[in-house]
């Protein structure tokens, strides 16, 4: 199998970034570069992708500014709460709505 194709399973281009987040791909690029955005993984000089794990987490947190979204995002990686089962009550833990 061919690494690219394996990797867009865990991985998203910017059009399916932008396709999954209802945006055109000129917005979501312009996001991203001014770091409103998860940040991508170069895999070389043509190919970025974006963790799809990160972006549905970074949606469901409401879109967070990027600044606040790294801080939660890095603590989410920490203690292993990344996965979309735990995304909610992360949420709520960041905003004290824990019930």
């Amino acid at each position: 199998m061919r690494a690219d194709i394996a990797l867009g399973r865990i991985g998203l281009r910017a059009e399916e970034v932008a396709e999954t987040l209802g945006i055109n791909r000129r917005t979501w690029d312009d996001m991203w570069k001014r770091e409103q955005a998860p940040q991508p993984i170069r895999l070389s000089s043509r190919l970025l992708l974006w963790s799809r794990d990160e972006i549905r987490a970074w949606a469901a947190h409401g879109f967070s500014p990027y600044e606040d979204w790294r801080r939660i995002w890095n603590r989410m990686l920490e203690k292993g709460t990344w996965g979309m089962a735990d995304v909610e009550y992360s949420r709520r833990a960041e905003t004290g709505d824990a019930a």
